[in-house]
């Protein structure tokens, strides 16, 4: 007998649907180059899409690639818009940029900041503006292609995850604060690596609390994923610490010998990475080996940078404020009463979803990935971008932290299938966790809409 299809599933379909068309229209009212280092991740995108995975070093030159000389054409009117909020681009501007054709010609353009992102995570940005070329499209019609293709690829790693595992309430106020909003509207990496985190942990869960090892694909992709994520967001190589811990469980030897393959890989790039890029923003008298194990063997040294970097308050606030919302390239802030406003609602989520009940025993494993990634976040912007020897790390921004919290968030996601009826006082925890979250997840949907038509309309 042919089983009944699940009315609900056509529902989730169709909520899908709309959310994807809400948010390409809603990409559409951000201007090209918004977010910050956008030129340079399109470049890297663009460089993928001609062949060339690695940067490339010339003499006295920061490291970097060759790119159309019109990609540069659009890029810099709306970098000057980007750095004066009072700018705005005439008609006439915007329909010559519109109609700016690829140029077959390019120059070198250095992009030293992109150059440590293994490139498989600018794949659907490249897609975009390969495919965009190949049909013949003007170049801003290729970046739109590109931006619509990732926004697309992220939000169905995102419904991928989803049938996994249920996320949370805390998850869907995380992925709609402001911040997060504004990075998965550009083509940059952010909301993708956010999506594909919100994945990992759905699959972890799956995996580590179901009673069957999951097929040997899944398992294998997971890791795979992981590899991506950890060799382009460095703070989250404890990533690692998931698969190592379903190993120990499962007593899984195909899992144990990919994990161990793919950590390899992963720190082999980064060693690769340490010798061979050439930052020239940065003036050092030392280079990344040296720097790294200048403070592994000075541990009091690298206590006090830390200390005199959290310590101050001022720089606290802004990792708080960036993290909640400053848009733009960190000129573009919110009212100022969203920030206690978003900020009180993620910590009732927080709490509320702690009492409703945790993922069981694949919470401390989410927990302790998502506590060894924040060190991780001051550690690589302190050997990467900080003076040498430094006094305080620079660099830090509060976006960095969402990826952590998404792993924090998913162990406090209370499991699809309880064992036993949770008491009433947890379902009543559990709904007000929702009910808050998606309170939140409007309010910053409105902020985001109010501040961005107030910077660019």
């Amino acid at each position: 007998m042919r089983q009944a299809r699940d009315p609900r599933r056509g529902l989730w379909l169709a909520a899908a649907l709309c959310i994807w068309l809400l948010a390409l229209a809603a990409s559409q009212r951000i201007p090209p180059m918004q977010s910050p280092d956008e030129p340079s991740h399109v470049a890297r995108a663009y460089l993928l899409c001609r062949g060339e995975g690695l940067l490339h070093t010339p003499p006295g030159e920061s490291s970097g690639g060759a790119v159309d000389r019109a990609l540069d054409e659009l890029v810099q009117p709306y970098l000057r818009l980007a750095r004066e909020s009072s700018l705005r681009l005439r008609a006439d501007e915007s329909q010559a940029l519109a109609a700016l054709r690829w140029s077959g010609k390019e120059a070198f353009v250095p992009i030293p900041s992109t150059g440590y992102l293994l490139p498989f995570i600018y794949v659907p940005q490249a897609a975009g503006l390969c495919l965009g070329r190949a049909l013949e499209l003007p170049v801003q019609a290729s970046y739109g292609l590109a931006r619509a293709l990732t926004l697309t690829v992220s939000l169905l790693w995102l419904l991928a995850a989803v049938r996994l595992h249920n996320p949370g309430p805390l998850t869907l106020l995380l992925l709609c604060l402001p911040m997060s909003l504004f990075q998965w509207l550009s083509p940059t990496v952010d909301g993708l690596s956010h999506a594909m985190t919100v994945w990992l942990a759905s699959a972890f869960v799956r995996l580590y609390s179901g009673d069957a090892k999951g097929s040997a694909a899944l398992r294998l992709a997971w890791v795979a994923v992981i590899a991506v994520l950890a060799g382009s967001r460095t703070h989250l190589l404890p990533a690692f610490l998931l698969p190592l811990a379903l190993c120990l469980r499962r007593r899984d030897a195909l899992l144990a010998f990919a994990t161990l393959a793919a950590l390899a890989a992963v720190l082999a790039w980064y060693a690769w990475v340490a010798t061979h890029l050439v930052d020239q923003r940065i003036v050092r008298s030392a280079g990344l080996p040296q720097i790294i194990g200048h403070y592994a063997a000075r541990p009091a040294e690298l206590l006090a940078v830390v200390y005199a970097t959290l310590g101050d308050a001022q720089t606290r606030l802004f990792y708080g404020q960036s993290f909640i919302g400053i848009l733009g390239w960190l000129d573009t802030m919110l009212p100022l009463w969203a920030y206690p406003a978003l900020g009180s609602m993620l910590a009732a989520t927080a709490v509320l979803s702690a009492l409703r009940g945790t993922v069981g025993a694949a919470a401390p494993w989410l927990l302790a990935a998502a506590a060894a990634s924040v060190p991780l976040v001051f550690a690589a912007l302190l050997v990467g971008w900080s003076e040498f020897p430094a006094t305080r790390i620079d660099g830090v921004q509060g976006r960095y932290f969402i990826a952590p919290a998404l792993l924090a968030a998913a162990a406090l996601a209370a499991p699809r299938r309880p064992e036993v009826q949770p008491r009433t006082w947890r379902r009543a925890a559990g709904t007000a966790a929702g009910a808050v979250a998606l309170a939140g997840a409007a309010l910053g949907a409105y902020i985001f809409w109010v501040t961005l038509t107030l910077r660019y309309h």
